[in-house]
Parts: structure tokens; C-alpha cells; sequence
């Protein structure tokens, strides 16, 4: 099994290990950070979980699904995800100077954009976890992307936000292929999730990554549970 099979368990044991929380065989980002949890493979003990998530709170296993003892756990939803990379580094990226770096200055803006168009994902601490870059139109934050998880050679491109009204401007496409060539420079290939059935982010990112030599790689299966008791 390759890291890109499991990317939560392998970007919480490398280099997200200073920021997981950890019982037993179960790890998972910190709730202002991702609604990601994870183990080492299926048949893990997953019962180490109970201490790690809140009573009502929603989690999302992805890639390798444990068992779980349904008196405490309601699984509410199964998905599959694409799963997109890129490594060849065949295409050149002009810089854009439009694209600006995001800091702590422009936490609640990005905040306020993602609430918006991407609810629940994108929380208070998720732009730490890497580089975050944005599109500002009339000193309005339209659009921003950048990286969340991070395994030994790949970075994960995600939170790709844009507001509808600038969907067809093609600033999404600038900004995805910024941050692709950012993470190129820096050695790494990219990766980038989509749920199937999404069909307008799956075109997106196809035709995204397929203009830099990149395409679908697997599909993965997700699982989003809730904690009873």
C-alpha cells in the first residue's frame, strides 16, 4: 500500500505529527483543523477513537475504514473519492502577480470565503497546515487555495474556493496552477481529492491538473461517522 492510499494516517505520522492527536491506533487532526481521523490500515483497533472525537461530532475516515462498534458509533455516509496527482513537472507556470500570499491578516477573510462555498472543511486552523495563496478583487477576497495534507514527496492541494459570480473568469484555474507550480519548486508532486458525484470540481480538476501532466490516479473510499455515546 503506498502513503497516497491512506493520506491522513501518513500526513499525521510525518508531517503533521506535531499537531495529532493520538489513542491508541487512531490519530486524527484536531477539530480546528480537519474533521480527519485515521488508522494505520482496516483492521486496526479503532476503539481508541472514543477519546479522541466529542459526543455529536462528525469525522471522516478516508482510504482505510476500521471497524467500529456501532453502540458508539453511527456511520452515516459512504463515498467514494478521486484521487488526483501530478508529478511530472512538464509544464511551465508563469508567476502571477495577482496571486498574493495569505497570512493571519487575512484569516477571516479566508474564514468568510469558505463558509460560503465550502462549508465545514475549512476551519479556524486549516490555512497552518501549508501555504495559502488568494485572488482579491476590489480589496474582496474572490478566491483562494492552498495545502493541507503532506506526505513524503507529495503535497495535497486543497480548499480551492472561488465565489460564484468570478467562477467563470478562469481565476481558478491561475490560482490552482500557482499553487501547483509553488509545490513543484519545492520537489514535491501534488494531489487533490474530489467526491464522486461532484462533477463540476471533478471536470475542474481534471482539466486543471491534465493541462500540467497530471490525472486520476485511484479512487478511495471515505466514510463519515458520528460519535453516539
Amino acid at each position: 500500500m503506498e502513503a497516497l492510499d491512506n493520506p491522513v494516517w501518513w500526513s499525521l505520522e510525518g508531517a503533521h505529527a506535531s499537531v495529532a492527536e493520538r489513542a491508541g491506533e487512531v490519530a486524527r487532526y484536531p477539530s480546528s483543523y480537519a474533521p480527519f481521523i485515521a488508522v494505520a490500515d482496516a483492521d486496526a483497533d479503532a476503539s481508541g477513537a472514543r477519546e479522541l472525537v466529542a459526543v455529536g461530532e462528525t469525522v471522516f475516515f478516508l482510504g482505510e475504514i476500521p471497524r467500529l462498534d456501532p453502540s458508539h458509533w453511527q456511520r452515516v455516509g459512504d463515498f467514494e473519492v478521486m484521487q488526483f496527482t501530478g508529478e511530472g513537472r512538464s509544464a511551465a507556470v508563469s508567476a502571477d502577480a495577482q496571486m498574493v500570499e495569505l497570512g493571519a491578516a487575512d484569516r477571516a477573510d479566508m474564514l468568510g470565503l469558505a463558509e460560503a462555498v465550502y462549508p465545514f472543511f475549512f476551519r479556524a486552523h486549516t490555512a497552518d497546515l501549508g501555504r495559502y495563496l488568494g485572488y482579491r478583487c476590489a480589496d474582496e477576497l474572490v478566491a483562494m487555495g492552498g495545502e493541507r495534507m503532506r506526505l513524503t514527496g507529495f503535497q495535497e492541494v486543497s480548499t480551492l474556493c472561488i465565489k460564484p459570480e468570478h467562477a467563470r473568469s478562469g481565476i481558478a484555474f491561475r490560482l490552482f496552477h500557482q499553487l501547483v507550480a509553488s509545490i513543484w519548486a519545492r520537489g514535491r508532486g501534488v494531489f487533490a481529492h474530489c467526491v464522486r458525484g461532484n462533477d463540476a470540481v471533478a471536470r475542474f480538476t481534471e482539466r486543471a491538473l491534465g493541462e500540467l501532466g497530471g490525472g486520476l490516479r485511484a479512487t478511495l473510499p471515505m466514510a463519515k461517522v458520528v460519535r453516539r455515546a
